[in-house]
């Protein structure tokens, strides 16, 4: 690495309040850019499929919130593909860390959404969905503001924005099959296990955490779209 590009992640560290990233092997970044790449080609592919497929099935409300889910899983694989497709000398590099981090959060309450508005009911519901919205705004503000971002308290909100669902199970059990709350379920743990992986310090600990990402997205994109 240049001094010239030490200086410049410097300036930008400095200007965010952030540490740059620990630095993974070459290997270990094509992976993770790899398979979070796949998925947000993906879900570009079948965002207007998905947009129709609702308008067919469930009319504007499923049409909307199927795109919803959609529209925040691509944006989430996506800033993670080009930040781990940047170089750790990449001066710009800070800035899409913070940005995958944020897009999590949209991730999460984009999921919640459609089950919201196609399935749910009542104060406690469209509650849950706006604090889940809110959770969005105050890890914005966050992730982008707070000089001493900790890994360990992002995680715990991911978590607690996503076991949230509780709140829900009374309707779930009312409005949707089985089969869909297990696909949630199943979803929610594969998440909750992944970020447990995840905290542990071991070589490709980031890609094996994209993998349980990958797959939790699937079996909640499955649960919404066949099931709901």
């Amino acid at each position: 690495m240049s001094q010239q590009t030490l200086q410049q992640n410097k300036q930008i560290t400095t200007s965010y309040g952030r540490k740059l990233a620990e630095k993974l092997s070459f290997g270990e970044e094509i992976g993770n850019a790899v398979s979070h790449g796949v998925m947000a080609a993906i879900l570009l592919l079948v965002l207007p499929l998905m947009a129709v497929y609702g308008y067919l099935k469930g009319g504007v409300i499923m049409s909307i919130g199927f795109s919803i889910v959609a529209i925040s899983l691509f944006l989430m694989f996506l800033a993670s593909t080009l930040y781990h497709s940047m170089s750790y000398d990449s001066p710009h590099k800070i800035v899409f860390r913070i940005l995958d981090h944020i897009f999590i959060y949209v991730a999460i309450a984009g999921t919640f959404t459609p089950i919201v508005l196609v399935a749910m009911d009542g104060v406690i519901s469209y509650l849950v969905l706006i604090i889940q919205w809110g959770m969005v705004l105050f890890g914005i503000l966050y992730k982008s503001i707070a000089k001493n971002s900790l890994p360990k308290v992002s995680v715990t909100i991911y978590m607690a924005m996503g076991w949230s669902a509780i709140l829900l199970i009374p309707q779930l059990i009312a409005n949707t099959s089985p089969m869909f709350i297990g696909l949630i379920v199943l979803g929610g743990l594969l998440y909750t296990v992944g970020a447990l992986f995840y905290r542990q310090k071991k070589p490709w600990r980031h890609f094996i955490w994209h993998l349980f990402i990958n797959a939790a997205s699937i079996s909640h994109l499955i649960a919404i779209i066949f099931y709901l």
